[in-house]
């Protein structure tokens, strides 16, 4: 598209200073470099369940070549006989505490041990927590106090306390199914791979929060098994694979961790299980400020990484410069006719407003927001979560990108040598 951006640019490039101008050249080169990773593909089993009909046809229509089907009689008689270590972190979480300890409790198969580090929690998270671990006769729970430790130093502090082989790792704020567990320790322990990843839904109360979902959750049929990253809330390796690669890489600020560790862990394995039916739900906060603060710490961890999911970054923070620019454009345009309304003026302004119009048209196609046989409502919901999704990814990416250059970058290349 040829609009205000590339005309204003084509005009006011050639009078920038030659030193502004070559600065940043090389750092949108080194930014087109660094998005040019290549993800991991690995060799990959896909385990369902044979009564999950729904995940079964959808597996044949994305054409999961080596699917295995789990014998759900046989599930939690095999999986029973092996001993795991439940893994997580928190702060602050004395809402989700509940949720997330009765559905630990609820496991078809239950752990030998639940590890968990508090990174200094303020709301009585940590006290409530040593109250379920003394009540708690099932299984042993340790529960620890590590002021200000990240997610990661919190990870690596609790596998160190592990005494068990199969390391599963979940986080506060989800509900596990019951199955969870059985389905992660079945297919790891039926198969050769070290590292199953799991499968989160998430639980909305809002219109707001289904749309959000829509855009920033990963949607099934479109994954493919041999270059899909684990989450945090749901994945499962051996502790002999976790040492080989370190552990967590503890040089981020707060998130990001987990993208890095798999990215590490894919390097260093061959073969992958993906168990969609080991699934965990995401109860998404309630507060559209909180998922806002959660969606920035995501891409800050990405952009401290200095290299992972760039390439989707770099595409955003293009769209979101032309965005903004047109916007400011526009704005500038408008009051300028409402003070000298003449022809040239109300051309200027039409030009802004067709080109800005048809900037954020092609955004929302390219993000999918029309769809069949939704309402007006819904869609407006859409492109306004749309937009509030990328601009915060946006100033999170930027921020870690600040943040992260040069230190942060060379410790993280330093974890995946």
């Amino acid at each position: 598209m040829f609009g205000v951006s590339e005309l204003s640019l084509k005009y006011i490039w050639p009078i920038l200073p030659y030193s502004l101008r070559l600065r940043m050249t090389e750092i949108i080169e080194n930014f087109r470099n660094r998005s040019n990773y290549i993800a991991p593909r690995n060799e990959y089993l896909v385990f369902l369940p044979k009564n999950r009909l729904e995940a079964e046809n959808r597996a044949q229509d994305r054409q999961f070549f080596n699917t295995n089907y789990i014998d759900q009689e046989l599930l939690a008689e095999q999986s029973s006989s092996y001993r795991y270590s439940l893994i997580s972190t928190c702060l602050n979480e004395i809402n989700s505490i509940k949720n997330f300890v009765d559905s630990i409790s609820a496991l078809t198969i239950l752990p030998s041990e639940v590890i968990i580090i508090d990174g200094g929690s303020s709301d009585g998270t940590y006290q409530e927590l040593k109250l379920w671990a003394d009540r708690e006769k099932k299984f042993k729970v340790i529960v620890e106090n590590e002021e200000g430790a990240s997610i990661a130093r919190g990870r690596n502090l609790a596998v160190s306390k592990s005494s068990t082989e199969i390391l599963l790792f979940s986080d506060f704020g989800s509900i596990l199914d019951k199955t969870w567990a059985e389905q992660l320790v079945y297919s790891m322990t039926n198969s050769t791979a070290e590292f199953v990843i799991g499968w989160y839904h998430t639980r909305t109360v809002f219109e707001w929060q289904n749309a959000l979902c829509y855009f920033l959750l990963p949607r099934f049929e479109y994954l493919d098994p041999a270059v899909i990253f684990a989450s945090g809330r749901s994945m499962a390796l051996r502790k002999s694979l976790f040492e080989k690669v370190s552990g967590f890489p503890e040089c981020l600020t707060r998130a990001g961790e987990d993208s890095l560790f798999c990215y590490k862990v894919k390097k260093n394995t061959n073969q992958i299980i993906f168990c969609p039916a080991a699934t965990s739900t995401w109860v998404m906060p309630e507060s559209i400020l909180k998922v806002c603060k959660t969606i920035v710490s995501y891409s800050q961890g990405d952009g401290e990484t200095g290299f992972l999911f760039w390439d989707y970054y770099f595409s955003l923070i293009s769209r979101l410069g032309h965005l903004v620019f047109e916007t400011l454009v526009f704005i500038v345009l408008f009051f300028i006719t409402i003070s000298f309304c003449n022809i040239i003026t109300f051309l200027l302004l039409s030009f802004s407003f067709i080109s800005l119009s048809y900037r954020i048209f092609k955004t929302c196609k390219e993000y999918g927001v029309f769809e069949k046989n939704q309402n007006f409502t819904s869609m407006s919901i859409k492109i306004f979560m749309l937009f509030f999704m990328i601009s915060a990814q946006g100033y999170g990416f930027l921020k870690g990108y600040l943040r992260g250059k040069p230190n942060m970058w060379t410790q993280t290349q330093d974890y995946l040598k």
